[in-house]
């Protein structure tokens, strides 16, 4: 089970530099707001907003916007942002009340919830119908990482993520017996995140907040060495490191049977 606090606290002390270095994020969350840029909404929600990088896009076309997110630091830069139409909510997106809102939008947060608990709550409080703009990664996301750290012998930092069968297993409990899902489609997407030096690859995790466990112990002097050594074997290799994320888009209205 994920610390949801620990998620909040971490997430939070990047707050700052998040926008900075998200990039893939932003491709992936650009991707998904271009499936809605033709439609109208009255209220959408951002669950997991984070500092609001995705707010200005969304309220061109949503007539008010309410940003989610568990850190108070990430709702702080939302407020910066000082959008009319964009009012901002800490808060759990487990147990959000999707009453009233004709859009649910989340890019890339998922990922930190129980999806069983999430899917279970949307299912009892959202209205007659909605539409669903959804974006998270799946396993297979982070495998280049994974692999290294386990050579450097550091195990449990790449978050243990949702596979498509089991997210197909939610949806068929909590959705389908409840709501019309023939307009609901979700497709899966690859994403190939590449980097020329191993400080931006490093950064493009560690600077966003990004860790799943919050029992882990530093690094120690030699795991260090290990990493830096096999970051630099790759890339006197190939030229560049990468980072996969297979990512899930389900998109489309549901309506109550």
């Amino acid at each position: 089970m994920i610390n949801q606090d620990f998620i909040a606290s971490h997430f939070g002390s990047k707050a700052e530099s998040y926008s900075s270095y998200a990039r893939v994020q932003q491709i992936i969350a650009k991707d998904l707001l271009q499936k809605i840029s033709e439609l109208t909404f009255h209220n959408c929600c951002d669950l997991g907003c984070g500092p609001g990088v995705n707010e200005q896009a969304l309220a061109v076309f949503c007539n008010h916007v309410v940003a989610v997110d568990l850190s108070a630091q990430m709702c702080a830069q939302v407020e910066l942002l000082n959008l009319s139409n964009v009012s901002v909510v800490q808060e759990n997106i487990e147990s959000f009340n999707f009453r009233n809102f004709d859009l649910i939008f989340s890019s890339l947060a998922l990922q930190w919830c129980d999806l069983s608990k999430f899917f279970y709550n949307l299912s009892n409080s959202v209205d007659d119908e909605s539409y669903l703009t959804l974006a998270f990664p799946i396993k297979g996301t982070l495998n280049e990482l994974e692999h290294i750290l386990q050579i450097c012998g550091v195990e449990n930092r790449v978050n243990n993520f949702y596979s498509k069968n089991e997210i197909d297993g939610v949806i068929d409990r909590f959705l389908v017996p409840y709501f019309d899902i023939s307009r609901l489609q979700v497709n899966e997407l690859q994403y190939l995140d590449k980097y020329n030096d191993k400080e931006s690859y490093l950064n493009s995790i560690r600077k966003i907040g990004a860790t799943s466990n919050d029992t882990n112990k530093p690094f120690s002097k030699t795991q260090y060495r290990l990493l830096n050594e096999n970051l630099t074997d790759i890339l006197n290799k190939q030229g560049y490191l990468t980072n996969t994320y297979n990512i899930l888009q389900i998109v489309g209205k549901i309506k109550k049977l």
